[in-house]
């Protein structure tokens, strides 16, 4: 019985969902005035990124927008990245590449350390790893410049090949959908770094952030800042503001990356990101535990069946949905495996708040 109340609480949230996406986003898509020149300042902070610095710098070169900075932020990395990325800027006075001095290591003191160096009080964040339209920042100037937002967030798209990285690209695209749909309830749940803007003013006024004993996270600890704050959050999206990102290549990197999500989860106070996780964890846990049960009772399986077809039903529509508007198409084969694999990966996922975050593959 409390299994199908769970159910219910899930279907209720996911329908609001495709609600407010469909009336606030979908018929009313933002456009670009290129005309906008405020001053911004793009952070990307890097460790260890010789082979993707080169197309990400590629990409920030053919910026049709004026009045920006670009700053990369060297941790210290253990290859040849900053001597590469120096050389690969090439007298481009836009941008330009530090290193975050002795005594300061982990992406949060990088951002921290390029805030400090910016001359503009719009700031944008991506990672080196990523790739961006030629009207990227444009966009974020544009999406400023419109009703002056304390904080955006930009979708993230996978980019996807084999098998194993088009489920990745489709499970993340439900939780770039998901987030959008919060944010534009004026109840944002999450964001990601690698497509992220604020003002300058926001960070500084919590600066204590960067202190804080874990690695990353300062995403999404900023956005609940500006959320207490009551600050202006705003989702924006067009298609020149969607930044796309490699996936995972195989299931430890995987992992390891949804842990590190997951471990900062016990550090989160806010109502809208506890119900929501707690929400998804229960009725995962509820699938798994009827299957299960299903070994020894097979009426449990008639119940391990009755809340997988009424989780997947919305979660199809509502990702169909969003799909159509980031024209992609959800293959159906994929999305039936996924939801067979989720509660699996939901629970395994869960153990992590029980781990300390790392950052490429150092203790911060």
């Amino acid at each position: 019985m409390f299994g199908i109340i769970v159910v219910l609480l899930y279907n209720y949230l996911i329908f609001s969902y495709q609600i407010v996406w469909n009336k606030k986003l979908k018929n009313s898509e933002q456009k670009l005035d290129i005309s906008t020149d405020i001053g911004l300042s793009l952070i990307v902070p890097f460790r260890n990124e010789e082979e993707n610095l080169p197309n990400l710098i590629s990409d920030l070169k053919l910026q049709k927008a004026n009045n920006f900075e670009v700053i990369f932020i060297d941790d210290h990395s253990l290859d040849k990245s900053f001597f590469l990325c120096n050389s690969l800027i090439n007298k481009d006075k836009r941008l330009s590449v530090t290193e975050l001095p002795k005594g300061r290591i982990g992406k949060k003191q990088a951002i921290a350390f390029g805030v400090e160096k910016s001359k503009y009080n719009y700031i944008v964040t991506t990672d080196a790893d990523c790739r961006v339209g030629q009207n990227w920042i444009s966009s974020y100037q544009n999406c400023f410049a419109t009703k002056d937002f304390d904080f955006i967030i930009a979708p993230v798209l996978m980019q996807a090949n084999s098998l194993f990285e088009r489920l990745q690209s489709l499970e993340f695209l439900s939780l770039i959908a998901s987030g959008g749909a919060a944010a534009l309830k004026k109840k944002p749940i999450m964001c990601n770094g690698a497509n992220l803007g604020f003002k300058k003013e926001l960070y500084l006024e919590n600066s204590h952030i960067q202190n804080q004993k874990f690695a990353s996270g300062d995403d999404m600890m900023l956005m609940l800042a500006a959320k207490r704050a009551n600050k202006k959050i705003a989702f924006c999206v067009n298609e020149e503001i969607i930044v796309k990102t490699k996936a995972q290549p195989n299931l430890r990197s995987f992992f390891s990356q949804r842990l590190r999500w997951v471990s900062k989860a016990k550090y989160y106070s806010d109502f809208d990101v506890i119900y929501s996780g707690f929400l998804v964890l229960f009725l995962n846990i509820f699938i798994l535990f009827s299957f299960v049960l299903g070994f020894f009772y097979q009426t449990s399986w008639i119940l391990c069946l009755v809340l997988f077809v009424l989780k997947s039903i919305p979660d199809f529509l509502f990702l169909k949905s969003v799909s159509q508007w980031f024209n992609k198409k959800v293959n159906p084969l994929h999305f039936v495996l996924i939801q067979m694999i989720y509660p699996f990966y939901v629970v395994i996922s869960a153990y992590g708040v029980f781990f300390k975050p790392k950052w490429k593959a150092r203790k911060i």
